[in-house]
């Protein structure tokens, strides 16, 4: 499997007006840009999606939602699944993995889970991993377990930004 772990887009603070918990908070401008950014560079890259699982949280739904439409050739639609509200352990982040049998597999979530998360299955919660929002991680796995995994790549906002404006 090859596993794309996805930190959500920049989203907007809680405000006490209209945004009253970390829960309701949506994606901003910027988040709305850097979901462009990130579907162009999946395109370009040839990287083929066949499912994507999205924490329940409005940012993280909304970056999914986002990539899932600008991403229309693939017919996706994301999967909101609570295994990937903030908090959950990596065991069963990784036994939710261990139910599909797609190749491509994309998770939509938060941090400092998603580091802990790729970190774990590539060996070691101690692996020193920083996932940005909107950073993008490839890690191949015989299967998704702790230590099973290898690093392929890890794709900052700033370097896809590199790479898509490289390419126009």
């Amino acid at each position: 499997m090859n596993l794309y772990v996805f930190r959500h887009a920049h989203a907007a603070d809680i405000n006490g007006e209209t945004i009253l918990t970390d829960e309701e908070r949506p994606l901003t401008e910027k988040g709305w840009h850097q979901v462009d950014v990130i579907a162009k560079a999946l395109q370009l890259l040839q990287i083929p999606l066949q499912i994507v699982l999205t924490s329940p949280l409005k940012r993280a739904k909304e970056t999914a939602e986002g990539l899932c439409s600008r991403l229309s050739n693939l017919n996706l639609e994301p999967i909101v699944t609570p295994k990937l509200t903030p908090g959950t352990a990596s065991k069963k982040v990784s036994k939710m993995l261990l139910g599909y049998e797609e190749e491509h597999v994309m998770i939509v979530g938060h941090e400092p889970d998603l580091s802990t998360h790729t970190a774990w299955l590539i060996g070691s919660r101690k692996a020193m991993i920083k996932l940005p929002k909107a950073g993008l991680v490839c890690v191949n796995c015989v299967a998704p377990g702790k230590g099973l995994c290898e690093l392929e790549w890890l794709l900052t906002p700033k370097c896809l930004e590199t790479l898509m404006s490289s390419n126009q």
